[in-house]
């Protein structure tokens, strides 16, 4: 029992009493009520006289402090806290002194208000309120008086520094300014907007009554003391204060506060929708009886104040719209839907149309009723006139009749005339058309004799190049088909000086030569300068062009330069066509081509809507059993490959390869390709075995078909040693990949994009085994990449990451940190957020962030590639398993992390071969994080 009681046995009724009557505007109205609660004399006439000295101030409570007075020491004006200087003594709030302050740090002038709070003591009440008042803080309204400071006195006493506000009670305003309803409503919804934001910010007032509502010289309600009765609620609840003293209650009003409040159940947010309810209601009856009578206002007070919390408003926002829904005239939501109900609100909101209508509807009523008289009248005169036009009628009759003779001969001379006219213009359209076809037929034959005079010539020199060929004729028995190729582009070079027709068809033929032996640097050479010699003629031939850039197109895209591709692709469709049928096979091959290319860049809705349209044209053209068609269904299965969709390019690369076996055979350079492109789908499914054997057989019938020295040998040895790589087998996978470069390089130079490639597959192999010669190897492979690629080739993008990657994993970051960002931004701008590489990005980033320390970025990174999860190849989620672990490791969760790199280590070892390096580093991962588990287990 606290001192106060102790001296004073009436001292709680007191308090009660004076807690109901205080917020009351007058003293009649305080009398009233006291008579209601049935108090003593005795008591209500002491409970009246505490009253007479309640200040209408900003706080308003200087007698709820005087019955307080024994919970703390009192200060004086001129006495500083913290910042602040006091300078005089607003009143007493119910739960401490108020003074009025002003700030005296020298930085800026402010007036404040500060509540010295009762009954806080010891650190860990203190800390509590130091939680409690940092959210309080964080209440940022244009109707909420913010928390600007607090502290502790030299006392120990704590103190709240909040916005000074001068104004009114919200009753007083009303009765004072005589506002009406929507003036009323205006302010009552200043107050619920401040309640519904700070319930957003997870605070309840705890307090609402008119007492805590004051309205400025503008006209602005400002609710005060937010969350301060809450503050004291949490102190009580969680007793860490252990001189709270008995009797003590929390600061609330019991005339506006909850039944739930007053059982002394914790208050919520449906606690404060109450007390607004209660104070809609007493703001509605100070209006009179007109305005509080009505059924809808009822409805929506008891619907706020409705004893269970449940029943009443969800939140303070539907509150605000039944408020809105009134003003607008539509249905409330604390009403039943009754249809005569929702008929007279849309009455009383469209009465202006409703009576426009019925003055419409009057008014073609009349409209109606005048046509009919006059039509009437019309009628009869009709009937008269009708009379004297019958009499005139037969008087013209008969001239009528001698008129149509006459017409009828003149138009028997017109149509002769007219016939005579038709005859002769046939005449001269069928002499035109005559001789239209004798000028095409001649067009057309001389164009015969010019392309079979190309022929003949094109033949010819094939011819003397073969027979150049035999030993017999060269001396030279070991000539090789490069060399041959070789020997007749620089005859043709020389032999062919001023016949830009034969040139250009001999080159486009080279070039084709030179693409199948593995040359495609030099079919590129070729093909341009066909392009432009086609270009050059007097008398172009765009098909012709369009089909030498299908050419270029498909070799710049076989060489790597994918993004070069596109521009010839687009130009072969377009030149096409406005030239052939929709459905010609011109225009498949166009589409063909262009899905092509646009699959490798990644464009891949497009692509699929250019290789859909070319296989519906081969299909209808050629029929099923045909090369082209599977061709068309090998670029598909391509495309679905390129996607992520292995399953599906598995199926699309089994049924090409069996069509073109049917077709060709077994030794075919287009079997080939299928057989490889099936490989490459089983690995990335990690069907090591099966890819394996297939190339191996792929490599054998390359080198028989192609010869030792192919290009095409060196990319079914690149897909070899990629699947042996992924085995587990570094040693033969980079001797395969050494073998694959030495004939890229042989055959192209070491400055080619193929040699790039090779050299970066080489890097990564070695980078498995932690050689510390994978980082030349990357750094040769971005250089060739740079010169020969345009800045922005996806190809850079994945040259950089590899070469970041290795230098953060070496531990240099300040090198790797840049090449892994330019990677990163190239690839967001230009790929998925599904795609592969740019996931790789994301996750290596993001470890490249924790190694620095900084887990929120790397949480962030480790945030988007989930999003993701769920299109994630499985290496792919063992990565982000793993830098799960680490960022949990970081973060000293370490129960979370063991988890992760269990899970990261399981799915590898169904994923991958037992004898793959990546598993070692995946065991250790796992060992530190149990050694990790076990120390924090281990401590004390």
């Amino acid at each position: 029992m606290s001192s106060s009681s102790a001296a004073d046995p009436d001292f709680a009724q007191v308090k009660a009493l004076f807690n109901e009557i205080c917020d009351l505007p007058d003293e009649a109205a305080q009398r009233r009520r006291l008579a209601e609660l049935g108090a003593p004399a005795q008591l209500c006439a002491r409970v009246l006289r505490l009253a007479g000295h309640d200040a209408t101030t900003r706080f308003a409570k200087p007698v709820a402090g005087m019955l307080a007075s024994v919970g703390g020491a009192e200060l004086r004006p001129g006495e500083r806290l913290g910042a602040w200087t006091l300078v005089s003594e607003l009143g007493h709030g119910g739960m401490g002194m108020v003074y009025l302050a002003e700030r005296s740090d020298g930085h800026y002038q402010q007036r404040a208000a500060i509540k010295l709070l009762r009954g806080w003591s010891g650190e860990a009440a203190l800390a509590q309120l130091a939680r409690e008042r940092q959210i309080l803080a964080s209440l940022n309204h244009p109707h909420i008086a913010r928390l600007i400071d607090g502290g502790s006195t030299p006392g120990g006493q704590p103190y709240l520094v909040m916005d000074y506000v001068e104004g009114q009670r919200i009753d007083v305003y009303q009765h004072e300014h005589e506002l009406g309803l929507e003036a009323t409503l205006e302010l009552f919804l200043m107050v619920c907007e401040a309640v519904a934001y700070a319930h957003r910010q997870l605070v309840v007032h705890c307090d609402i009554k008119p007492g805590n509502v004051l309205v400025g010289s503008d006209g602005r309600a400002m609710l005060l003391d937010f969350g301060i009765a809450q503050l004291q609620g949490k102190r009580a609840e969680s007793g860490v204060d252990g001189s709270a003293q008995d009797g003590e209650t929390l600061a609330l009003t019991p005339r506006y506060a909850s039944p739930e409040q007053r059982a002394g159940a914790p208050a919520s947010s449906a606690s404060d929708i109450y007390s607004l309810g209660a104070m809609l209601g007493e703001l509605l009856q100070a209006l009179g009886p007109a305005a509080a009578r009505p059924a809808e206002w009822q409805a929506i007070v008891r619907r706020a104040t409705a004893a269970q919390p449940e029943a009443r408003y969800l939140s303070v926002a539907a509150l605000m719209s039944d408020l809105r829904r009134y003003r607008q005239h539509l249905p409330l939501a604390a009403l039943p839907r009754s249809p005569g109900y929702v008929a007279r609100k849309f009455l009383r909101r469209r009465w202006p149309w409703v009576l426009a209508g019925s003055g419409a509807l009057l008014m073609a009523a009349l409209f109606t009723l005048r046509v009919v008289q006059e039509r009437d009248r019309a009628l009869q005169a009709e009937a008269l006139a009708r009379a004297s036009a019958a009499q005139a009628e037969r008087s013209a009759a008969q001239a009528q009749g001698a008129e149509r003779h006459a017409l009828a001969e003149r138009d028997q001379a017109a149509q002769a005339r007219a016939q005579a006219q038709h005859e002769r213009d046939a005449a001269l359209a069928a002499e035109a058309r005559a001789d239209a076809e004798r000028r095409r037929a001649e067009a057309a034959r001389r164009l015969a004799q010019q392309e079979a005079e190309t022929t003949r010539q094109v033949s010819d020199f094939m011819v003397a190049l073969f027979e150049g060929a035999d030993p017999r004729v060269s001396g030279r028995p070991d000539l090789s088909a490069a060399t041959l190729v070789d020997k007749g582009r620089e005859r043709m070079d020389r032999d062919l000086q001023g016949q830009p027709a034969l040139q250009a068809s001999m080159k486009g033929v080279l070039g084709k030569v030179y693409e199948n032996i593995g040359k495609p640097r030099a079919a590129v050479e070729l093909y341009e300068q066909a392009i432009a010699l086609e270009r050059a003629k007097p008398q172009r031939q765009p098909l012709r062009e369009a089909a030498l850039l299908s050419r270029l197109a498909v070799t710049l895209s076989n060489d790597g330069q994918e993004a070069k591709a596109v521009a010839p692709a687009r130009r072969s469709l377009a030149l096409r066509q406005p030239l052939v049928a929709a459905d010609a096979l011109e225009l498949a091959d166009a589409y063909n081509t262009l899905g092509l290319v646009l699959t490798r860049v990644d464009a891949l809705d497009e692509a699929r809507r250019c290789l859909d349209k070319a296989l519906a044209i081969r299909l209808a053209r050629q029929g099923a059993e045909h090369l082209d068609v599977a061709i068309a269904i090998q670029n598909l299965g391509s495309l679905a490959l390129r996607a992520g969709q292995l399953r599906e390019a598995e199926a699309q690369f089994r049924r090409a390869l069996e069509l073109k076996r049917r077709l060709l055979g077994e030794q075919n350079p287009s079997v080939l390709t299928s057989m490889q492109s099936l490989a490459v789908v089983l690995a990335a499914q990690h069907r090591v075995d099966e890819a394996e054997a297939l190339l191996r057989e792929l490599v054998a019938q390359r080198r028989a078909v192609h010869g030792p020295q192919s290009a095409t040998v060196a990319s079914a040895l690149n897909e070899l040693a990629s699947v042996l790589q992924d085995g587990g087998r570094s040693a033969e996978a980079i001797a395969a990949y050494r073998e694959a470069l030495a004939l890229h390089e042989q055959l192209q130079g070491r400055g080619s994009v193929s040699v790039a490639v090779n050299i970066n597959n080489l890097a990564t192999a070695l980078e498995d085994l932690g050689d510390p010669a994978a980082e030349s190897l990357y750094r040769e492979s971005l250089a060739i990449r740079q010169a020969a690629l345009k800045p922005d080739d996806l190809s850079l993008a994945r040259a950089r990451h590899n070469l970041g990657r290795w230098l953060l994993r070496a531990g240099r970051l300040a090198e790797a940190q840049p090449l892994l960002e330019e990677a990163a931004v190239q690839r967001r701008k230009r790929l998925p957020a599904v795609h592969n590489d740019r996931i790789d990005s994301e996750l290596t980033l993001a470890e490249a962030a924790l190694l620095q320390g900084d887990s929120s970025t790397a949480a962030a990174g480790v945030a988007l590639v989930q999003a993701q999860e769920a299109a994630l190849r499985p290496l792919r989620r063992v990565a982000l398993l793993r830098l799960q672990g680490l960022l949990a490791s970081h973060l000293q969760q370490a129960q979370q992390a063991l988890e992760h790199h269990q899970a990261a280590l399981q799915l590898a070892l169904a994923t991958v071969a037992p004898e793959h390096p990546s598993l070692r580093r995946l065991r250790l991962d796992v060992a530190e994080a149990a050694a990790a588990l076990a120390r924090t287990l281990d401590k004390p």
